[in-house]
């Protein structure tokens, strides 16, 4: 990031340098079956005396009955417990303070939800039960009732979020299989039994684990909500995250399978000024154009995007093209608080928090289609995210993720995003899990060997991989570079990324050279060339 984006982070660089390191470590389960055992345990010190949690959940219900599960607790401790879920069925209610996952499912809910994931934090130490999954069977299937019990302290101490317990990643869909799970949500529980065991669904299998269609390089994401019909036509790309996420996977292959992107400029009166001039210089538009829901200026408060955010983003739906979405949120704490209190329920800098995020959903719901949304660029290079530890960003990213999909946020990709330089080991430590991502991103001024390291280790993950931010090197000036070569690298060294987003101001298409080189580029997929038949985003696939 460049230029303007650095005055947010001096403005809170005060804030930022007085808080509490406290380190919030990770466990993540293996993927297996619900049969009944010992939860794994993570923390710090006294891990050992932690909460432990066991039950049986039970696999099956039948649509129109109700399931309900409690996990038994050992609390040695005596401490406050406050319990986390991944992978939550949409059907189901879970109760943070009890951490019982129950709810009746419908009729068009009949399949299978898979990785889900129980866990009890004391404040210290969390512990999970293994993934497991339920298979919702057709209505009237036989039932058995489920069983498990709690004990042990569990009243509500912090929030959900603190369990940072990675689970494994869903199936991918094709063909007449549909992968579409719960999203990863807490919110009150109630109450009591019933739950089944049966029968395969009718039909077409469906699989309803975290996620939609795999990328293309194998992986799968538990992010994406599918809907329950996941057939995407290349004619409606944005209009859900299924097809959006599909349309981007199916590139992969392609002649033209570069996304042509360029940053509006957050800081400007006109954030279009760098976008509207490029087709009657090249006689072709990009294909992604990139907007925020909130960009902190100078002053380290306020943003000057908001304003214009879901009325640019429309537009932009509206003929047909495709938004990834960036933040630089303000710093939520005051001076002296920990870290970890913004995912830490009751405290000041999670009740802002929550009431930021709150505010963000509300931006969002007013977008008429799916996009790509970058939370927390660079976090890594001093960016928002960079007062946490790699671990504890990663609690926050997932807390976040949770909070968000919670209170009904369903039409983002979710983008993972670091700085280029970062060695390879850093960005595995940084990445919050597959459950909570869907595509994975770098910034490069300009793409180069040193891209390398976060490269390579994205190609692990098998998600799609893009570009965030690109540009020519040095300080950016004006007519300093060559766009067209920052493509050309990307093209040859970096052949499995999907887009290339050029960075504003004086990074812009229309301020270096090679503009037009770059619009023409027979790899590159502009506006024309994104299926347009949609009507901004309302289309039903």
């Amino acid at each position: 990031m460049k230029s303007d984006k650095n005055w947010g982070i001096l403005g809170q660089g005060l804030a930022i340098l007085t808080l509490t390191a406290a380190l919030a470590a990770c466990g993540g389960p293996s993927d297996g079956s619900s049969t009944a055992s010992t939860a794994v345990a993570s923390g710090t010190g006294a891990a050992a005396m932690g909460p432990s949690v066991s039950g049986t959940p039970a696999t099956t219900v039948a649509a129109n009955d109700r399931y309900s599960f409690q996990p038994t607790v050992a609390n040695p401790r005596r401490m406050p417990l406050s319990f986390g879920i991944q992978n939550k069925p949409v059907w189901a209610t879970f109760g943070e303070t009890t951490g019982e996952l129950s709810g009746t499912p419908s009729a068009p809910d009949t399949g299978q939800y898979s990785n889900i994931v129980i866990t009890a934090n004391d404040g210290t130490a969390t512990s999970g039960l293994p993934a497991f999954s339920i298979q919702v069977t057709a209505a009237g299937s036989s039932s058995v009732s489920a069983s498990s019990s709690s004990s042990g302290s569990s009243s509500s101490g912090s929030s959900s979020g603190a369990a940072a317990v990675a689970s494994g990643s869903s199936s991918s869909s094709s063909g007449s299989t549909v992968t579409k799970s719960g999203s990863s949500s807490s919110s009150s529980g109630s109450t009591v039994t019933k739950s089944g065991s049966s029968s395969s669904s009718s039909g077409s299998t469906v699989t309803k684990s975290g996620s939609s269609s795999s990328s293309s390089s194998g992986g799968s994401s538990q992010s994406v909500t599918a809907s329950t019909n996941s057939t995407c036509t290349s004619s409606s790309p944005t209009s859900s995250t299924t097809c959006l996420l599909a349309f981007i996977n199916g590139l992969s292959g392609q002649s033209r399978h570069i996304l042509a992107g360029q940053h509006s400029n957050y800081w400007d009166g006109n954030p279009m000024d760098d976008v509207t001039p490029i087709p009657s210089a090249t006689g072709n538009q990009v294909a992604i154009l990139g907007t925020s829901n909130y960009w902190l200026n100078s002053d380290g408060v306020t943003s000057s995007t908001t304003s214009w955010f879901v009325s640019t983003t429309n537009a932009w739906l509206e003929q047909g093209g495709i938004v990834l979405v960036s933040q630089e949120p303000a710093n939520p704490f005051a001076s002296g608080e920990a870290v970890t209190d913004i995912w830490t329920a009751g405290t000041n800098a999670n009740t802002k928090w929550k009431a930021y995020l709150d505010t963000q959903v509300a931006l969002f719901k007013q977008i008429n289609g799916a996009v790509m949304w970058r939370p927390f660029p660079e976090p890594n290079q001093g960016h928002f995210g960079s007062q946490f530890t790699p671990a504890q960003f990663q609690t926050f990213w997932q807390y976040t993720h949770n909070y968000m999909v919670s209170q009904g946020l369903t039409n983002v990709l979710w983008v993972f995003n670091l700085n280029y330089w970062d060695p390879n080991s850093q960005a595995s430590q940084w990445y919050p899990g597959d459950a909570y991502v869907d595509i994975v991103s770098l910034d490069s001024y300009p793409p180069d060997a040193n891209s390398d390291n976060v490269y390579n280790f994205y190609v692990t993950t098998g998600k799609p991989i893009m570009f965030a931010e690109a540009g020519v090197n040095g300080g950016g000036a004006a007519w300093s570079g060559n766009n067209s070569t920052v493509l050309a690298t990307i093209k040859n060294s970096f052949p499995k990324a999907f887009a290339v987003m050029i960075w504003c101001q004086t990074w812009a298409l229309d301020d270096q050279s090679g503009e037009d080189t770059f619009m023409s580029d027979p790899a590159l997929v502009t506006l024309s060339d994104v299926p347009s038949s949609f009507a901004n985003g309302k289309t039903t696939p």
